[in-house]
């Protein structure tokens, strides 16, 4: 219907691990109407509310939030459970206590988006990669300072119509696992080519991307170079956008400032163990950055500091607009 159709939303919840599915799940059974005002600049966010078919149903992506300066990240599915492309959003922030919503911040979020794809490895070494179709997301950055209970308001308006807002609530973490703005990058010392025989140990990508395994993260941030590190499984990614978020992103954006910055891509799974089908196993440096999900970007500055973090679906002109402000330059 009018664009809004590319994937279902279990497709959407597929972006991220079993652990923010559930997280998500329970968020979105926290939404509600509109409230009605109440005074000294609140309104009313009541504690029990019942679910009811809507035109307009959002998912919440983001694996964890917390205080800070932080990038929200949202689905939009129907009621025919299909998800809402290209519409136009308005975020509401609400520091919530009981009942009681004060309203922190507005913004209009951004609609990103990328072709779901997976690349499919064969028994005998080769493999080719599957197209998928347009999973999009809105995202912006929201300033939230404390932790707790919050909530969001979402107006949809989609080829002229307008939905009823719909609000959902979602907790705040006083520290994330995740580094934050400003935090320095882990000094993480992953595999590189030095370390195996064949690049297919460290990279699933087709073709692979052999420039951005030269490198540890330790050793990029030793460059004295703005560092862009991307965690992403082209072939095992459970979003199906590692892929996407690789050669629609981080290759593009590689190819343009390589002279000017340091590139490193990082599998998050044991491959071996992958391949020998016994599960996605983490390698040391997923855990040392507290990553829960998969695919990531962060943009780190000369000083080895997280300038910019990319969760989920992403495009190319969030993370060159961070890379630009670190020094790089095409």
């Amino acid at each position: 219907a009018r664009g809004r159709r590319s994937g279902t939303a279990s497709e959407v919840r597929g972006l991220f691990t079993l652990s923010a599915i559930l997280a998500a799940l329970l968020l979105a059974a926290a939404c509600g109407g509109n409230g009605t005002s109440a005074p000294s600049g609140e309104e009313r966010w009541p504690e029990v509310l019942v679910l009811r078919e809507r035109d307009v149903t959002p998912l919440p992506l983001n694996s964890q939030l917390a205080v800070g300066d932080d990038r929200f990240l949202l689905g939009l599915v129907d009621r025919e459970d299909q998800l809402i492309l290209r519409a136009q959003v308005t975020l509401r922030f609400f520091k919530l206590e009981g009942e009681r919503g004060t309203l922190k911040s507005e913004t209009g979020a951004r609609y990103v988006g990328l072709e779901e794809s997976l690349v499919h490895e064969h028994a005998d070494g080769t493999s080719h990669t599957h197209a998928g179709r347009e999973i999009g997301a809105y995202v912006a950055q929201v300033q939230l300072d404390e932790g707790g209970n919050w909530g969001v308001e979402v107006a949809v308006a989609l080829a002229g119509e307008a939905f009823e807002p719909v609000r959902l609530r979602f907790n705040v973490l006083d520290e994330g696992t995740v580094p934050a703005i400003g935090d320095p990058a882990p000094r993480s010392e992953q595999l590189t080519l030095r370390d195996v025989t064949d690049i297919s140990e460290i990279d699933t990508a087709n073709p692979p991307h052999p420039e951005m395994h030269d490198l540890t993260i330790a050793e990029a941030l030793d460059s004295g170079m703005p560092v862009v590190v991307a965690f992403a499984t082209p072939a095992f990614c459970t979003s199906r956008i590692c892929g996407p978020v690789m050669d629609e992103v981080v290759v593009p954006l590689f190819e343009r400032y390589r002279d000017q910055a340091v590139f490193v891509h990082v599998e998050p799974y044991l491959l071996g163990d992958a391949r020998g089908g016994y599960g996605l196993v983490p390698v040391d440096a997923l855990l040392e950055w507290g990553l829960r999900s998969e695919p990531w970007v962060f943009v780190i500055d000369r000083e080895g500091r997280i300038a910019g973090k990319f969760e989920g679906i992403t495009d190319l002109e969030e993370v060159e607009t961070v890379l630009r402000e670190v020094g790089g330059s095409p």
